[in-house]
């Protein structure tokens, strides 16, 4: 070891002997009672924060080292005061991750200002305990995870592009060549998809000239899945090397233009409801806390979908995409709205995957198939089964658009 930065690492072990842990315990103490007054999203959140802060001084810890190796002076105080600044930051850490537990292991409900709600037990009663619904917050490292376990499955085979394909149409899963299936539950921290027709697997392998991986059956939020559950699968696809999205659903049509068995070209959507799936910690490693929405849908993919179209003789509709949460169709109501606001379809999925994509930087291709007509745009009830009807006749169609899409990639 070079003698300048051995002598640097001696000074600052005898110094902080002296020192000791005074600094790391200033910083346990600081805020004691605040961390009691925060929800667990908050006290998350300043985790993240700390764990940030720690890494940064890490850095610099590593700079200072590596500029005594090659001969720069750095004063032992600098570098001791640097390494009791990381103490401090873990020690806040430990202590935010045990308020954590502790609030959680009570099984204390909390209120939105972080408070816990007391319930009143009254003589004879015995204290119930009471269940919370915990938001999820994924961490890169499970989304590493998943995408390992399905590199392992894989092998050397990475896609290139990941298609959703919504209700009806997952025959399209069927058509890859040399298939590879993976189901839902073997991938890690992935949801089930309970929808019916939703298989509920990837289908990995060759379509169109592609390597791609198909996902026949999609997750969606009315099966009580948060909107980072229902986008998980397009940043582990990320991961795994997917560039383009192509996103298919089943919709009702709000445009008076359009009718039943349409295929719908979606240039932007509408989302009103729910929170976003990029709500809590931003994971930097997919994209900037605060993305640019402009082009969700690539307007270059958008080009090479009316070519596929006008080559396959493929009467193509376009226009916007109006998410709803369900699993209730929408009220006439609502429909006469969607359609003020822009609208042209209406339906229960595309969106949060959308979105996501979009964060990771992928390209996004977004097709809706018109099912059938929005409640109201005709006086007759609506039913899934027309729904699921309606794809099956149009679903070769549809996917032949979808494959010359992909040939032109």
């Amino acid at each position: 070891m070079n003698e300048r930065l051995q002598e640097l690492l001696d000074a600052v072990q005898r110094t902080a002997s002296q020192v000791g842990g005074s600094a790391a315990d200033a910083a346990y103490g600081m805020g004691k009672r605040a961390g009691e007054l925060l929800s667990v999203a908050k006290l998350n959140i300043r985790i993240m924060d700390l764990k940030g802060a720690v890494s940064t001084a890490l850095r610099e810890v590593g700079e200072m080292i590596y500029a005594t190796h090659t001969g720069t002076l750095t004063e032992s105080e600098v570098l001791l005061a640097k390494l009791q600044e990381i103490d401090g930051l873990r020690q806040q850490i430990d202590r935010l991750e045990r308020e954590i537990a502790r609030l959680q292991g009570r099984g204390v409900p909390l209120l939105r200002g972080g408070r816990p709600e007391r319930r009143r037990i009254l003589p004879g009663m015995r204290p119930k305990a009471v269940r919370r619904k915990r938001k999820m917050e994924y961490t890169f490292a499970q989304y590493q995870e998943s995408a390992q376990a399905l590199r392992d499955r894989l092998g050397a085979f990475r896609p290139r592009c990941l298609l959703i394909l919504g209700s009806g149409l997952g025959s399209l899963g069927n058509e890859v060549e040399s298939p590879i299936a993976v189901p839902y539950e073997d991938v890690p921290h992935m949801k089930r998809s309970t929808a019916p027709d939703h298989a509920g697997r990837f289908v990995f392998g060759r379509l169109a000239g592609q390597d791609v991986a198909v996902m026949q059956g999609r997750l969606h939020t009315y099966e009580g899945w948060s909107f980072e559950d229902v986008s998980y699968p397009v940043r582990v696809l990320r991961l795994l090397g997917a560039e383009t999205l192509v996103v298919t659903n089943a919709a009702g049509a709000v445009n008076t233009a359009f009718s039943a068995g349409d295929i719908m070209l979606i240039t932007d959507h509408i989302k009103l409801f729910g929170v976003s799936p990029l709500c809590g910690p931003n994971l930097e490693e997919f994209g900037p806390r605060f993305p640019d929405m402009s082009h969700v849908y690539t307007p270059r993919l958008q080009d090479t979908a009316r070519e596929a179209a006008e080559e396959l003789s493929i009467p193509l509709r376009q226009g916007v995409y109006m998410y709803f949460p369900g699993p209730q169709y929408e009220t006439p109501a609502e429909v006469r709205a969607a359609r003020v606001l822009g609208a042209d379809a209406v339906g229960m999925s595309t969106v949060p995957e959308a979105i996501v994509a979009a964060h990771c930087g992928m390209d996004v291709l977004g097709f809706t198939l018109c099912t059938n007509m929005g409640a109201g745009v005709l006086d007759q009830p609506l039913s899934s089964d027309e729904v699921l009807a309606a794809a099956a006749t149009a679903g070769p169609q549809f996917s032949a658009l979808v494959k010359a899409c992909l040939a032109r990639l």
